[in-house]
C-alpha cells in the first residue's frame, strides 16, 4: 500500500512539472533587428553577374566577418588568433538534368584571389593570389550546411527536390585590412563552366587592438569547428573565449550551442541561464551598459538577448522545429 501511494505521489508530481513546463508563456519574440556590419552602411561598389540562362555555374563568397551570436564592431578574422577565412564556393546547376561529376574532382576547378574592397573585378587585377596567402580544401556542404561527402551528381536547380551543395575551403595569411576575396575557375574545370563574381566576399582581417577582438577571433574558431561538425573542438574554443572574459553573453550562448549537439540537456540550459543572468544583472565588459548604448548596440542587445529567452524556452517546452533566428 505504501508502495502505491508514493508511486501515486511521484506520478502526480511528475504530471505537474510536465504540465509547468508545457504550460509556460512563451517570452516574447521579434524579427532580429540587427545585421553583421549593417553598421558600416556601406553600399556595393558594383553589381553582381547575372545568372546564365542554362548550365553549370558557380558563386563564391564568405561567411560575415563578425561571427554569429558573437559581438558587433569586430571582426572574427584577427591576426595571430584566428586569420583563417572560410571561403564557400555554391554550385547551380541550371540545366534540366543532374550534373555528373562521379569522375570529376570539382575541388580543382578553383583558385582564389584577392582584390581590393572597392576594386571591380572585372576591370582591376587581383592584389594577391595564393603566391602570398594559403589556401586548402576541406569538406563538401549541402544546402542546409550540413557536412556531406561528394555527391555524385550536382541536382538540377530547377527540381523540386533538389538540395544544394558546396564546397568550402579555408584560406589564411591574407593582409591586414578590408579587402574582397573571390574565385577564379582554373584549367581543370570543363568546358563552359564559370564563376561568377558577387559581393559577397568582403573580408575583413585585423590586428587585436582589444578583448572584444580576442573573443570575436575564438568567435570565429567556435563556428569553424562547428560547421564542421566538430562539436567537442568548438567546446574548447568556446572555453577559451570564458577564460579571456568569464562573463561573455556570447561565449555561453555559443556554449549552449555546442552542448545542445553533444546531448547535454542539464549543460545547455545551465549556459543559457548563465548568459541571461549576465546580460540581464552583471554585465559584460565588452557591451556597454543599457542606458549608455547605441543604436546598432542595443539592436544587437534586443536580438541576442531575445534570441537565447526563446531558444531556452524552445528547449525546456519541447519545440525545438519553431523558427528562432
Amino acid at each position: 500500500m505504501m508502495k502505491l501511494k508514493l508511486s501515486c505521489i511521484i506520478g502526480v508530481l511528475v504530471l505537474v512539472a510536465v504540465f509547468n513546463i508545457f504550460s509556460q508563456t512563451p517570452p516574447p519574440y521579434k524579427q532580429p533587428s540587427y545585421f553583421p556590419e549593417d553598421w558600416r552602411g556601406e553600399g556595393f561598389p558594383f553589381a553582381d553577374d547575372a545568372y546564365p540562362d542554362t548550365g553549370l555555374f558557380a558563386i563564391a563568397g564568405t561567411y560575415t566577418n563578425e561571427p554569429l551570436r558573437c559581438y558587433p564592431f569586430h571582426s572574427g578574422h584577427v591576426i595571430g588568433i584566428s586569420d583563417t577565412v572560410a571561403l564557400i564556393v555554391r554550385f547551380k546547376n541550371y540545366n534540366t538534368e543532374p550534373y555528373d561529376i562521379s569522375t570529376m574532382q570539382p575541388e580543382t576547378w578553383f583558385t582564389p584571389l584577392l582584390y581590393r574592397y572597392n576594386d571591380n573585378p572585372r576591370k582591376s587585377h587581383p592584389i594577391a593570389d595564393t603566391s602570398h596567402f594559403n589556401v586548402s580544401f576541406r569538406y563538401w556542404e549541402n544546402g542546409v550546411i550540413e557536412r556531406v561527402t561528394k555527391p555524385q551528381a550536382i541536382p538540377s536547380s530547377f527540381s523540386s527536390t533538389a538540395t544544394g551543395y558546396a564546397l568550402v575551403y579555408y584560406v589564411w595569411n591574407l593582409p591586414v585590412g578590408r579587402n574582397r576575396l573571390l574565385m577564379k575557375a582554373t584549367t581543370s574545370a570543363p568546358p563552359g563552366f564559370r564563376t561568377l563574381i558577387s559581393n559577397r566576399a568582403a573580408v575583413w582581417v585585423t590586428k587585436p587592438t582589444d578583448l572584444g577582438d580576442t573573443l570575436n577571433a575564438y568567435g570565429a574558431c567556435f563556428w569553424r569547428a562547428f560547421d564542421a561538425d566538430d562539436y567537442t573542438g568548438a567546446l574548447v574554443w568556446v572555453d577559451s573565449m570564458l577564460t579571456y572574459n568569464q562573463y561573455s553573453i556570447p561565449g555561453y550562448l555559443l556554449k549552449a550551442y555546442a552542448h545542445s549537439d553533444l546531448g547535454d540537456s542539464l549543460a545547455k540550459v545551465t549556459a543559457l541561464d548563465s548568459a541571461i543572468a549576465i546580460a540581464e544583472r552583471y554585465g559584460d565588459p565588452v557591451v556597454p551598459d543599457t542606458s549608455k548604448m547605441g543604436m546598432y548596440w542595443k539592436m544587437w542587445y534586443d536580438d541576442i538577448l531575445s534570441h537565447i529567452k526563446f531558444y531556452r524556452w524552445k528547449h525546456i517546452t519541447g519545440n525545438e522545429k519553431m523558427m528562432n533566428l
